[in-house]
């Protein structure tokens, strides 16, 4: 794992926020959120060189100053280059990176509102979204339903999931 020292406790922050969404955001619709909402907080990530090699999704977090995705798509990057369905474009800092939760999270120009985890608990049966970028194919949004709940995948691994059956291809990781 590895960190910025000045952005230490967005991380632990992030990384909190990302076990709630994985409890919440993902499980079940952002509360009071339209859809087109959701999809303006989506990023693609792509890498920062000239290459601009598509790499997957990541989505803007709480009050906006982080971007959160999983660790296996940024790897070892520093830095990223995101961009929102509107054409900005930004290069973000990797401030922090989980391997073992596959969670990393990323600094970004602050100005925007992020997701926000649902107060509702979630329920077998209910409505699902998955938002990023299948198949390379940005900006997309797919519709499925909860399945199980508090699957553990890993022993080692204290993290309860939740399964559903929204269409999830590579490229969708890192996406809510």
């Amino acid at each position: 794992m590895s960190h910025h020292p000045l952005n230490l406790r967005l991380w632990a922050e992030a990384l909190l926020a990302f076990a709630i969404l994985i409890a919440t955001v993902i499980a079940g619709p952002v509360k009071a959120a339209p859809l087109e909402q959701v999809m303006a907080t989506i990023f693609t990530v792509h890498t920062a060189d000239d290459e601009d090699r598509f790499l997957g999704s990541a989505f803007l977090w709480g009050t906006g100053e982080v971007a959160v995705t999983n660790a296996h798509v940024v790897g070892n990057a520093t830095e990223v280059r995101l961009k929102d369905a509107t054409g900005h474009e930004e290069i973000a800092t990797v401030i922090a990176s989980d391997p073992t939760r596959d969670v990393a999270v990323i600094s970004v120009k602050p100005g925007r509102v992020g997701l926000i985890p649902s107060t509702d608990a979630p329920r077998l049966g209910a409505e699902v979204w998955a938002f990023g970028a299948p198949l390379g194919i940005a900006f997309t949004v797919t519709e499925g339903r909860i399945s199980a709940l508090h699957r553990q995948v890993e022993a080692a691994v204290p993290l309860r999931m939740i399964q559903h059956d929204a269409a999830v291809n590579p490229g969708s990781s890192g996406g809510p």
